[in-house]
């Protein structure tokens, strides 16, 4: 339409009409062709704007998403180990139930009330791996992960490493760079994921370090940045890494990481405040 308007508008000022060329409307020609285009310069401007903030919006949407989508999974562990608690404190009950069973002679009873409780999720076998109850479920369920896909997974994780970190931030944190590990670990040989946790006391810092196989370079060389995603739904992936650094500004830490020789290593400083 702009364009248009603008082609009628110099045809006009382009005839040898008197009537015209006399009046003040062949000043105004150009004037006004030069305001619609930038009118239509302003309009392209705002609209890469508007889609720019649109895209970033979406994206913390999706973040956002994906965060809760975790804090959800991780509750039901943590509600796993207080099953586990509670069968525990009622084993008394469910050992006198088997001896009144047993006094009536009812075996086939007896095996079903057995089996039962073999096969509850509460007495399925849970390591302790740190002092924290909520990161203890979480690595529980992801030691269970990796077994199933035969990654090694070792743990050393220090007493009160995490404490000063709320329950969403330490699922944010951890189920990213797990999360991480496991797709690299995963496509590679004899793969192997070992998670450090430690912290300096005179310093305040909480390190966690956590190297696992890798078959392919995750970094750019020419970048010396992380790709993104390797995954070809990048519209869904790849923030997981926003997600991390997102609780390093926060704590004041930072991060550092490297390949070599088939392994990557991740190096992550927080502020213990």
């Amino acid at each position: 339409m702009s364009i248009c308007i603008m082609l009628a508008l110099m045809f006009l000022w382009s005839k040898d009409y008197s009537y015209i060329k006399d009046m003040p409307v062949n000043v105004l020609i150009p004037i006004i062709t030069a305001l619609i285009i930038t009118l239509n310069i302003l309009v392209i401007f705002d609209e890469s704007h508007r889609m720019k903030s649109d895209s970033e919006l979406m994206e913390m949407r999706i973040l956002l998403q994906r965060e809760n989508d975790m804090k959800k999974y991780y509750k039901s562990l943590i509600q796993a180990s207080e099953d586990r608690a509670i069968l525990i404190h009622d084993i008394k009950n469910h050992l006198n139930a088997i001896l009144t069973l047993n006094s009536a002679h009812s075996n086939k009873e007896i095996t079903e009330y057995i089996n039962n409780l073999l096969n509850t999720s509460a007495l399925r076998t849970s390591s302790v791996r740190s002092d924290n109850s909520f990161l203890n479920a979480l690595l529980s369920g992801y030691a269970d992960r990796f077994q199933n896909t035969g990654i090694v997974f070792n743990t050393d994780i220090r007493s009160n490493t995490v404490n000063f970190m709320s329950n969403d931030e330490i699922t944010t944190l951890f189920c990213n760079i797990l999360d991480n590990a496991y797709e690299a670990s995963s496509k590679s040989d004899n793969g192997f994921i070992d998670l450090m946790v430690d912290r300096i006391e005179d310093m305040h810092l909480t390190i966690i370090k956590l190297q696992n196989s890798c078959s392919i370079n995750p970094v750019d060389k020419r970048t010396n940045c992380l790709i993104s995603t390797s995954k070809p739904d990048k519209k869904q992936h790849g923030y997981g890494m926003k997600s991390i650094q997102r609780i390093i500004d926060k704590y004041d830490g930072a991060i550092d990481y490297r390949y070599e020789n088939g392994i990557f290593r991740l190096n992550i400083s927080l502020k213990a405040y």
